[in-house]
């Protein structure tokens, strides 16, 4: 049987979704996070398209028939991948809403700022595989909706007089915001990048207190 091929024709955009193989026992649970772990770190250092299945499997010090054991294909790796990165984020910005009703607007505008910052370095081949030209345009707009969808509930929890359709607004500005803050991080002048997000937070709680 003929393995599948290492390369791809684009990002994620295999036609048919090739099922993961879940693991039943720990020994194999541990052998597929530390497969999406080396996948993570090979995606993040040459990106989606250069990277290698035979790359990934040396990076886990795994065969590379034990990788396509659990992941058929690049794109299936790369899906679970997002998954869990997602998952990730989720969490974060649900710890957030538990509090939203309880926190000073400043204090809400700061967390939001942060909270995307925090998690893109955390996962660093987040956005390899989200918004490198060529990415599946079903993802990024899956992604876009969910993030989108809880900041709407953040905001309604803070705001309790916000109705959906004005929430759902406010969520997207508060995302794009959310957004800024990530490409403020990148600034390499460590002063000038603490002042533009510290610029950024006052910007964020403005808009929210109108």
């Amino acid at each position: 049987m003929s393995l599948p091929s290492q390369k791809s024709t684009g990002l994620l955009d295999s036609p048919v979704a090739l099922p993961l193989k879940a693991p039943t026992r720990e020994r194999g649970r541990l052998r597929v996070a530390a497969l999406l772990q080396a996948a993570a770190s090979v995606f993040s250092r040459t990106g989606f398209d250069n990277a290698t299945m035979t790359e990934v499997a040396a990076a886990a010090k795994s065969s590379i028939g034990s990788l396509y054991q659990f992941f058929p294909t690049k794109e299936s790796l790369a899906r679970e991948l997002v998954r869990i990165q997602m998952a990730d984020l989720a969490l974060s910005l649900e710890a957030i809403r538990t509090e939203a009703d309880q926190l000073a607007t400043d204090v809400l505008s700061e967390r939001l700022c942060f909270a995307l910052i925090r998690f893109r370095d955390a996962h660093p081949s987040f956005a390899i595989l989200v918004e490198t030209p060529g990415a599946s345009p079903e993802m990024a707009d899956g992604v876009r909706r969910n993030m989108r969808a809880q900041l709407s509930t953040i905001l309604r929890s803070h705001f309790p007089q916000l109705d959906a359709g004005h929430a759902t607004a406010m969520a997207a500005v508060v995302q794009q915001i959310m957004k800024s803050a990530v490409q403020i991080n990148a600034e390499p002048d460590p002063g000038l990048r603490a002042s533009a997000l510290n610029e950024l937070c006052k910007m964020m709680y403005a808009y929210l207190s109108l």
